[in-house]
């Protein structure tokens, strides 16, 4: 007789096959004393062949090896079978390999519903990938390209934590040696103006920025950005910052003074 156990009623629930339990077992778990009372008891409560047990031939073999004699007796039972039949079962062993049989479904369903609700692991992009999204979102805006490099070094310090010490220390070498801080075309248009003479306004300064090629109208949807040129990128610098919204991040063109000597 197999043994009862707790891995063994998971291995029938989990089974593909519709009658994983073998008769000539279950009798004797439910402790009866014959099986002829126990296939009595079986037949009596009502159950139908081929949907709720099943009842196979098989040749014994006799002494010498030899197949003969009267074919032997299989007897399948499904779970559900099993389980009823213990409950009908005149043993006090029946009822509760019932109950037990229950509460081990039970935690088999539970399981199993845990199983499909846990929703999969997205997979961790590769650094190749993430240094083209990167480049495909900025490369075309004029974001210097070291501001670019130190951004890619976050995103794969968070992504890949035991590299964060690693790419810290690489960021270390892509700052940008710039001896002054960049500003606005307002402020721009203000030193322009001091140096001239002349009252020149933010919008005017930004005409004149794009006529004189140093910088190109960029359409960001109905909003309208600018972009250095060639001419213009060695006194100009895009600047990152967020903008309204959530996750959003919009870059601002902003210039060194050394345009000012640059348009004269």
């Amino acid at each position: 007789m197999t043994h009862l156990t707790k891995e063994l009623v998971l291995s029938q629930l989990n089974s593909t096959e519709p009658f994983p339990i073998d008769f000539d077992d279950a009798w004797q778990w439910l402790e009866y004393t014959q099986r002829r009372n126990a296939k009595a008891g079986l037949q009596k409560a009502g159950f139908v062949e081929e949907i709720d047990f099943q009842v196979l031939l098989s040749a014994q073999q006799n002494l010498k090896g030899s197949k003969g004699g009267r074919p032997k007796e299989i007897i399948k039972l499904t779970v559900e079978c099993f389980k009823m039949w213990s409950m009908m079962a005149p043993t006090a062993q029946g009822k509760k390999i019932r109950l037990w049989y229950l509460d081990i479904e039970k935690e088999w369903r539970q399981l199993k519903q845990a199983h499909f609700t846990i929703a999969p692991k997205t997979k961790t992009p590769d650094f190749q990938s993430i240094g083209i999204a990167i480049d495909t979102v900025l490369g075309n805006t004029g974001v210097n390209p070291r501001l670019i490099a130190g951004i890619k070094a976050n995103e794969i310090a968070r992504l890949y934590p035991v590299l964060s010490e690693t790419m810290e220390a690489a960021k270390k070498l892509l700052q940008v040696p710039v001896e002054e801080k960049p500003v606005t075309v307002t402020e721009i248009a203000k030193l322009f103006s001091e140096k001239h003479g002349l009252q020149t306004s933010a919008r005017e300064m930004n005409l004149l920025l794009t006529d004189w090629e140093f910088q190109i109208v960029v359409m960001d949807g109905k909003k309208k950005t600018y972009k250095p040129t060639k001419k213009g990128e060695p006194h100009a610098q895009m600047i990152l910052q967020a903008g309204r919204g959530s996750n959003k991040t919009v870059t601002q063109l902003k210039w060194y003074t050394s345009l000012i000597d640059a348009l004269s």
